[in-house]
């Protein structure tokens, strides 16, 4: 009868912990894969008077047009209003009430799309008491589904993708004194466009930070 070895037996023994190290190993490295696809997105692109921007006391978000193919309608709302909520957090600005905004586009009759063009916006704008307007368009609303591998499983990821274009109008000179985009992923729309706005709000924060420190 065949008997192993002292070598042949210890590495008998060691092949189940062997195994459940790799298996453990290939599951950190698909967890690490899931944080950093979750994690992508291109830079904020913007360019920005500072000093214009400073001058921000009163801003009124406008409704944004919906992404390309995107369902229910309700991309450039959802948007919107988390914008709306993010630059609430910026000093001595006054954010417009959603629904005084709402009350207004109603009896002007006007769409997402009229609220493009900066000659509306600023109108909108001036009917608000606002000295500045948000006017854009979300430029990507979509998910895909991406393979993960998990050991000896294939786990797969819903990551969703929001793409954003917004400019800041004056509305006494209609002169845009912030433009940017960029794009953005998480694990919800939310969460993309959370990311999205949080970009935005902070290079404007960052802008009439700048001018404040060079006064």
């Amino acid at each position: 009868m065949f008997e192993a070895s002292g070598a042949e037996d210890r590495l008998m023994k060691r092949q189940p912990l062997v195994k459940a190290a790799l298996l453990f190993s290939r599951c950190l490295a698909g967890l690490f894969a899931v944080s950093v696809i979750l994690g992508c997105g291109s830079p904020l692109e913007f360019t920005a008077d500072s000093q214009v921007v400073a001058k921000i006391h009163s801003i009124a978000v406008l409704p944004m047009v919906d992404a390309p193919g995107a369902e229910g309608g309700y991309s450039g709302k959802t948007v919107a209003g988390i914008l709306s909520q993010k630059l609430m957090n910026l000093r001595d600005v006054t954010v417009v009430e959603r629904e005084r905004l709402h009350a207004i586009i109603m009896e002007q009759e006007l769409q997402a799309s009229d609220l493009a063009d900066s000659a509306t916006a600023t109108r909108v704008g001036r009917l608000l008491g606002a000295d500045t307007v948000t006017a854009g368009s979300v430029t990507q609303y979509d998910s895909s589904s991406v393979p993960i591998f998990l050991g000896l499983v294939t786990h797969y990821v819903e990551v969703y993708t929001v793409g954003v274009s917004i400019r800041f109008i004056r509305v006494d000179t209609g002169e845009v004194c912030f433009s940017a985009h960029c794009s953005q992923t998480g694990s919800s729309y939310q969460e993309a466009a959370s990311k999205c706005t949080d970009l935005v709000v902070s290079a404007t924060a960052t802008c009439r930070k700048k001018t404040a420190a060079d006064r």
